[in-house]
């Protein structure tokens, strides 16, 4: 057997909490502060992404350590848990479903409505194709219509916000 392929499937959450424990018992903190000063201490993020990301926290009502963790955690999980990953090769539905997913966090995490996009078939195969023709994501569309318009009202998108957003860019212009 694989040893990276044993490694990966350790529980995330039991790597990550190790780790955060570590930090917890030198530094006499909580879980959320120990990640805290992992993304202030070092360099895991810039002035921006720090920023951002304590907008986001905001925003979620939670912690900065907090937000950080989960979103690493649900990340880790989507990657670990995709057998795919492991031979390198994605079946068109797993590529439709990870973009679908990046563009929803980006979505959740952007402060300016431009910064924000409509998730529609023609936007999923305009960014994704060659690699997962119509029918597939008509396919995964007609699944997840109504978890995807769930997306776009609890962040705050209407219909045809990517032309609006087209249109106010050739105004700048």
């Amino acid at each position: 057997m694989n040893n990276k392929l044993t490694v990966t499937r350790l529980t995330i959450d039991e790597g990550v909490k190790a780790i955060l424990t570590s930090i917890c018992i030198v530094n006499d903190v909580t879980e959320s502060e120990a990640v805290e000063m992992l993304a202030y201490d070092s360099i895991l993020f810039n002035d921006i992404d720090r920023d951002l990301i304590s907008i986001a926290a905001e925003k979620k009502g939670v912690s900065f350590g907090d937000f950080v963790l989960g979103a690493v955690l649900n990340q880790a999980h989507k990657i670990i848990n995709s057998k795919a990953v492991f031979s390198g090769r994605l079946s068109a539905d797993q590529r439709i479903e990870f973009f679908v997913a990046e563009i929803m966090e980006r979505n959740e995490l952007a402060s300016n409505w431009m910064d924000k996009n409509e998730i529609t078939r023609r936007f999923i195969f305009n960014h994704i194709s060659p690699q997962a023709n119509m029918e597939n994501i008509k396919s995964y569309w007609r699944i997840h219509q109504n978890e995807i318009a769930d997306h776009h009202r609890s962040v705050g998108i209407s219909a045809d916000h990517n032309r609006r957003v087209s249109n106010e860019n050739r105004k700048r212009r």
